[in-house]
């Protein structure tokens, strides 16, 4: 039996509790044999800071298991206060919920925490569906937890979902944004199996964009911390010193270079350390300040989201008030990139209120810009707290969307829609699967995706197999 722990963090394994039927196209599932998997930042970030703190510390991570058995034997072995599961998407949800299961079993005195980007904006659904949950972290982490830690009293502490006998309170109010300068570096040996994923370095946290398919919105409240260059090039050199120069890096940001200047300063630095990388940036950011330097860095992939090249349907998600200066934008960012070495991914996304023409104007800018390198197409899903789900009556009565009610999808609380009288849910999953083959370099596409899966060539020959029938 091993000793108590503070907090155990647990990364869930994904759909293993029955995959979606009509998920089997289009990126959300690339195949049923080759997962995709990270390094769980959230849980990671929350490991690091915690054991900083003085608090004994753990991770499990199940993510790649294909069963519980596993979970089950090792969270057996441990006793500890509490068990942190950070869920990320619905696709490891209703796991979340058998973890918390398999932990009271065994630990009948401990408390379970959950939280991640998607448990988070559920707020008090996970403890409806399950007895076995006691908290819920609406936001960030670092914070909430050390609070709860120290013994406050969970109704003084803002921004959790907990349960009080028979009763689920719902505290109001936010802890101030974390200072992403302030947090140490993260502590990657505490993570299992830590070589095997792509190493990453947070270079921002949150978002101002506010598109209203995403949960950022309500997360982050459109607050953004952004790491000075100093901080983010010290750590990288720290990060290269555990996984060396031979492997790729994964920069987290939702938009790298929201601050023009650190982007720049961070290019620059980073070509001193000589390894591959790259991270997201949306195509209307300022990326003219630091697009040379950027790609004078042994930047692998410029993974920029776009999401549509119709004007209609940029201004129902929010995207942008001026379609042709973003649409612009965009080609601007296309010619610059051809130039260089790197790998050009664009992101688009099959929006509520898609239309026969709006879906002719993307293919239209596809087709009329061949020197994109590879996309990644995939069905908007509607999530809790989002602007889109506050606002769908407007797309059901101009459009003709409606959800798909699908169990599969809607256990995990992701809601598929139909978009419109012309598109079914169905239709939009083999679409954007087919644009994904039609408009992709094999080869390309799977140098971008191997920022999301294990950096072996049998991972990615695999994948390449998969998803383009080679």
């Amino acid at each position: 039996m091993e000793k108590e722990f503070d907090i155990v963090f647990i990364d869930p394994p994904k759909v293993i509790l029955g995959l979606p039927e009509e998920g089997r196209s289009g990126s959300f599932f690339t195949s049923e044999t080759v997962k995709i998997n990270a390094i769980n930042i959230g849980v990671l970030s929350l490991f690091s800071y915690l054991s900083s703190k003085g608090f004994s510390c753990k991770i499990l991570n199940f993510s790649e298991d294909s069963d519980f058995s596993n979970a089950k034997r090792e969270i057996e072995k441990i006793r500890a206060s509490y068990f942190g599961i950070g869920s990320q998407s619905g696709f490891d949800y209703l796991e979340t919920l058998e973890l918390a299961r398999l932990i009271k079993e065994s630990n009948q005195d401990s408390k379970v925490v959950i939280g991640g980007q998607h448990a988070g904006p559920l707020e008090e659904i996970p403890l409806k569906e399950s007895r076995d949950i006691d908290i819920v972290v609406k936001f960030e982490g670092e914070y909430v937890l050390e609070d709860i830690l120290k013994g406050k009293l969970l109704r003084e502490i803002p921004g959790i979902v907990y349960r009080k006998g028979n009763k689920i309170v719902n505290n109001n109010g936010r802890y101030d944004p974390v200072n992403i300068n302030e947090l140490p570096f993260l502590e990657y040996e505490g993570y299992p199996n830590y070589k095997k994923y792509t190493p990453v370095v947070e270079e921002s946290r949150g978002c101002p964009y506010g598109c209203k398919y995403c949960t950022s919105n309500w997360v982050n409240k459109r607050q953004v911390s952004i790491k000075k260059p100093e901080r983010f090039l010290e750590e990288m050199e720290y990060c290269i010193s555990i996984y060396g120069t031979k492997v790729s890096y994964a920069v987290n940001a939702c938009t790298y270079g929201m601050n023009p200047d650190y982007g720049k300063k961070i290019a620059i630095g980073m070509k001193k350390f000589n390894v591959k990388w790259s991270s997201e940036f949306r195509v209307d950011s300022p990326w003219e300040v630091y697009i040379d330097e950027l790609l004078d860095s042994n930047y692998e992939v410029v993974n920029v989201g776009m999401e549509s090249a119709s004007p209609e349907v940029l201004i129902n998600m929010g995207k942008t008030r001026d379609p042709a200066y973003y649409i612009g934008k965009t080609k601007k960012l296309i010619q610059r990139v051809i130039k260089s070495d790197a790998v050009l991914r664009v992101n688009f996304m099959f929006y509520a209120g898609e239309t026969l023409k709006t879906v002719k104007e993307t293919l239209s800018f596809l087709m009329s810009n061949p020197e994109i390198d590879a996309i990644l197409y995939s069905p908007v899903i509607v999530l809790r707290n989002t602007p889109l789900m506050e606002n769908f009556d407007f797309f059901k009565r101009k459009y003709g969307a409606r959800y798909a009610k699908i169990e599969s999808w809607t256990s995990r609380h992701l809601y598929p829609i139909h978009p419109s009288r012309y598109f079914t849910f169905e239709e939009s999953m083999i679409l954007s699967s087919l644009f994904e083959r039609i408009f992709s370099d094999p080869e390309s596409w799977c140098t971008a995706q191997k920022y999301e899966i294990h950096q072996t060539e049998e991972d990615i020959l695999a994948l390449k197999r998969v998803h383009f029938n080679e």
